[in-house]
Parts: C-alpha cells; sequence; structure tokens
C-alpha cells in the first residue's frame, strides 16, 4: 500500500512542478535582441579580440621609435693563485685581489632607418583597420541574419492570428 501512495504523491508532485517547466513567451524589440546578440556572440567576441590584438600591434610599432636602454652588473670571486715550477713541485701561494665587478649601461637610439619604422607604423595601423572594418561587416553580417529570423517568426505570427480570425 505505502508503494502506491509513494506513486500517487510523485504522481502529483510531478504534475504540480511541471507547470514552472514550461515554455514562457518573452516579448522582444529588435534593439534588445541587437544588443544580446553583440554581448553573447562568439564570432563578435573573436572579431574584438582580433582588433585589441591589432591596437597591440601598433603600440609595439609605435615602441620601435623610443630610445632602448640596457643596463647589465656582473660580480666575481677569485681565491688566491698558485703558481708552480716545471716539475710541479715547488709551489708558491700569491695573494690577488679576490672581489671583480663589471658595471655596463648601454643607450641606443635609431637615427635613421631608412623608413622601415615609418612603414611598420603605418602597416600596423592599416591592419588596426582592417580588423575594425571586419568586426564591423561581422556585426552588420549578424544583426541581419536576427532581422531576418526577427521577421519570419513575425510573419509566423501573423499568419496564426489570421488563421484564428478565419477558424472563428
Amino acid at each position: 500500500m505505502s508503494k502506491k501512495k509513494r506513486l500517487i504523491g510523485l504522481l502529483c508532485l510531478t504534475v504540480l512542478c511541471s507547470h514552472g517547466l514550461c515554455a514562457q513567451t518573452r516579448q522582444m524589440g529588435i534593439e534588445e535582441l541587437f544588443r544580446l546578440a553583440d554581448e553573447q556572440s562568439r564570432s563578435i567576441q573573436a572579431y574584438r579580440t582580433g582588433t585589441e590584438a591589432a591596437e597591440e600591434t601598433v603600440r609595439v610599432a609605435k615602441a620601435q621609435r623610443l630610445p632602448d636602454i640596457s643596463v647589465s652588473l656582473s660580480a666575481s670571486y677569485l681565491g688566491n693563485g698558485k703558481i708552480w715550477d716545471r716539475e710541479f713541485g715547488n709551489g708558491t701561494a700569491i695573494d690577488m685581489p679576490h672581489f671583480g665587478n663589471n658595471f655596463a649601461v648601454e643607450a641606443r637610439q635609431v637615427i635613421y632607418a631608412g623608413g622601415s619604422i615609418s612603414s611598420s607604423i603605418r602597416q600596423a595601423e592599416l591592419g588596426k583597420l582592417l580588423a575594425e572594418l571586419d568586426l564591423r561587416k561581422n556585426v552588420q553580417e549578424i544583426r541581419f541574419l536576427l532581422v531576418g529570423h526577427y521577421l519570419h517568426l513575425y510573419k509566423l505570427d501573423n499568419q496564426i492570428l489570421v488563421l484564428k480570425k478565419t477558424w472563428n
């Protein structure tokens, strides 16, 4: 008897909870549809990443005009020296300075490169412009696709309304 009660209770619970699982309608305008597509589209996000990479390339190309400074520091330690004669029999120790160091600073600036730096900057700027245009093109393609689907759904909704009016 308890198995039947459990089964009936489970069926009642399923019927009561299934109401929340039904599809809910949501009205959405085209602007909201575009906003959601811009936020959620993987394709648009990939093109945005490409645009950011192109901006970084422009910054790197412009950094070639800046001076380059390098610094090096080294330290060394030597033990006492020992000198032997030809038979390696009589060795004498010689006191030597133990600590040594070296410090170097080098600064470089490109004075003339034959226009290669300016050309690389211009090329990077054109690459950035191309990436931005590709992003805009991709956004427009996705928006046209969404508008097509939106209008198709609107047409189907109108057909349902017409059919309901003809049947009544």
